[in-house]
């Protein structure tokens, strides 16, 4: 079955915009887009394949990492903000420690007092993001290490069934299990919609460019979000997910609206939109 193609606006304007950036990039991601439009559910992988239900282990070490190196960018930026108020806050002292019109004076104590209390607020909210982050960087540092050691005993166990027919593999395996949804629930980590799936453009030449897409409704292929280089890959595939998910949550209870601002009947008016003149089919 072929597919039609629909698209936000917004993933419109990034195809576009693509085009002029980077045209190899463009020509691989209209390829692929065409492809798919072309043979629809006949494709697999590694050009298309499902959004696991789950990250993978290095996937979800890294982003507990990740999460925590956010909290710190955090706890940088509100130190700077108080840095700021507190230099605010001498200079008023200062001014107020010197004679000056009644009406200036006046404005600069409310300015003062403004100032203090926007330093203790930011105070407080620092102490806060500290505590938070020492909690969360305890609980890290022990959750990866109960992992490491749930990994190595299912090893083990595997190997001792192998040889011997033992069933604590099953109980090594349900103990991985149980920390891994300890792990994806430290880092914000939820299932996928059910028939969110993945476009490749590259593959196997891997570029790091991620589609996400879904067949929705049957016959259309309904492009919601894009992942550009391996470092959008690393660092935000959770949220894109989360968020493509929403989208075609929303799509299947008759609430596309913008997701489906932009449809092409096939693949081939889809190039000629993007390429006139030099449609890139091979």
């Amino acid at each position: 079955m072929s597919y039609r193609l629909q698209m936000s606006t917004e993933f419109h304007d990034w195809l576009a915009e693509l085009r002029d950036r980077d045209p190899s990039a463009a020509v691989l991601a209209a390829q692929a887009l065409a492809a798919l439009a072309a043979e629809g559910d006949h494709l697999g992988p590694p050009l298309v394949v499902a959004v696991p239900a789950r990250l993978g282990p290095d996937e979800l070490l890294s982003a507990l990492d990740r999460r925590y190196q956010a909290w710190l960018e955090t706890m940088t930026g509100l130190r700077r903000r108080a840095a700021d108020v507190a230099t605010l806050r001498r200079r008023l002292e200062r001014q107020l420690a010197e004679p000056g019109p009644a009406d200036e004076l006046a404005a600069a104590r409310q300015r003062l007092a403004a100032t203090i209390e926007a330093g203790d607020r930011l105070a407080a909210a620092g102490q806060r993001e500290h505590q938070a982050a020492d909690a969360f960087r305890t609980r890290k540092e022990v959750l990866k290490a109960l992992y490491n050691v749930a990994r190595a005993e299912q090893f083990i166990e595997q190997a001792q069934a192998e040889d011997a027919g033992d069933d604590g593999a099953a109980a090594a395996a349900a103990r991985l299990d149980e920390i891994t949804g300890q792990l994806e629930q430290e880092v914000g980590w939820e299932e996928p919609a059910e028939g969110l799936l993945e476009l490749r453009p590259g593959e196997p030449a891997d570029r790091g460019l991620r589609i996400l897409f879904a067949v929705e409704p049957p016959g259309t292929a309904l492009l919601i979000a894009v992942l550009e280089g391996p470092d959008a890959v690393r660092d935000h595939y959770r949220e894109a997910v989360l968020l493509a998910s929403g989208v075609l949550r929303a799509a299947r209870a008759g609430q596309v609206g913008e997701a489906a601002a932009h449809t092409f009947g096939d693949g081939q008016s889809f190039l000629e939109e993007f390429f006139p003149g030099r449609v890139p089919l091979r």
